[in-house]
């Protein structure tokens, strides 16, 4: 007969047959007995039974809504259990049960489409998801200005707390406007009658141009980009290029003409003067023009300093610093002096001391 190491573990005790639906898993011994024949002459074996045990797992998934997902052998798109079996490594049945669920689509909506001038600027956004990824450089956001000088079409990817996703987008339409655009700023000496006034050429039909200016010059022809302009204060000029539509706002653009006198600085050294006291040349003064900064040292013939002044008005009455006055004769300068322009000058020379 057939019995077996372990209780509850089934086994036929005639034929050995275990019963692997009643039977636990686990290592177990069957033996087999013709003892029950003959007391005496009987004799047992036995075999080693391994019953391997089946495994039956559920696990949780979800997809977006139109999206499919394979389970039990085809391509789901419902919510519900669906059943895969596979084996195990020791080749028993392994069933997992996967309960799917379908979550729904975020409805991503934007803001209308609409229309700009050239060179305005536009606020779009979208509602509806939770996290935003727009297309053409803008990025993630909601919101964003955008300044497009053409018609251009933002799309925009929405997604929902569940990472399912929609789609939408808003076309920004660009109402055709030439820039203005005045030339680079100029600077002018003053004895130039007239120069030129450079804008770019309305591109669209419909646009004009005109030209205006803060100063009291004259422009010779302003609607034209092109065009001179005399009579220009000194100082400051500012003309403005004004390109204009029927439709949309004006595109102003502004050059600054900056007028100066360009002669050189001098500096006027006089070659005598008189210090008696009658009022008439007592003083030795330097004239100068476009100078901001004058020194002078006063010497005699020996080479000794008599003097020395800084400022553009100083002067030297033919006194030494101690006061006392030198004789008529020949005295030398040394002149050192800064320029409107940072330019250093130096100049050097005699002149005559006459009582």
């Amino acid at each position: 007969m057939f019995s077996i190491s372990t209780p509850g573990v089934l086994a036929n005790s005639s034929t050995g047959e275990i019963d692997l639906t009643a039977s636990g898993s686990g290592t177990f011994f069957v033996y087999y007995s013709t003892f029950n024949n003959n007391p005496y002459c009987g004799d047992m074996d036995s075999v080693q039974i391994i019953i391997s045990p089946d495994f039956s797992i559920t696990v949780n998934d979800s997809i977006c809504q139109g999206d499919s997902i394979l389970l039990g052998g085809l391509f789901q798109n419902s919510a519900g259990n669906y059943y895969d079996s596979l084996q195990t490594v020791n080749g028993c049945d392994s069933i997992i049960e996967t309960a799917l669920v379908v979550n729904s689509l975020p409805i991503i909506n934007t803001n209308s489409d609409t229309t700009i001038c050239n060179g305005l600027t536009v606020n779009i956004n979208a509602t509806g998801g939770v996290n935003y990824n727009w297309d053409n450089g803008l990025g993630f956001g909601q919101n964003h200005n955008v300044t497009p000088s053409t018609t251009t079409t933002y799309l925009v990817v929405g997604s929902n707390s569940n990472g399912c996703s929609d789609t939408s987008s808003i076309t920004v339409f660009v109402e055709p406007l030439t820039l203005a655009e005045a030339g680079p700023n100029q600077e002018l000496c003053d004895d130039i009658t007239s120069f030129t006034l450079n804008g770019n050429k309305p591109l669209n039909s419909g646009e004009t141009g005109l030209w205006t200016t803060n100063s009291g010059a004259i422009i010779n022809n302003p609607n034209m980009p092109n065009t001179n302009a005399t009579a220009i204060n000194s100082g400051s000029n500012v003309f403005t290029w004004t390109i204009s539509s029927g439709t949309c706002p004006s595109s102003s653009d502004t050059v600054i003409i900056d007028v100066e006198n360009c002669d050189p600085p001098i500096l006027v050294v006089p070659n005598v003067f008189t210090p008696n006291g009658d009022g008439m040349n007592d003083l030795f003064t330097i004239s100068s023009t476009k100078i901001i900064s004058l020194n002078c040292e006063i010497y005699n013939r020996w080479g000794q300093k008599l003097y020395y002044w800084e400022g553009i008005n100083g002067f030297w009455d033919g006194r030494t610093t101690a006061g006392v006055e030198v004789p008529d004769g020949t005295y030398f300068f040394l002149l050192n002096a800064v320029s409107i322009n940072d330019e250093k000058l130096f100049k050097k020379g005699n002149f005559s001391l006459i009582r």
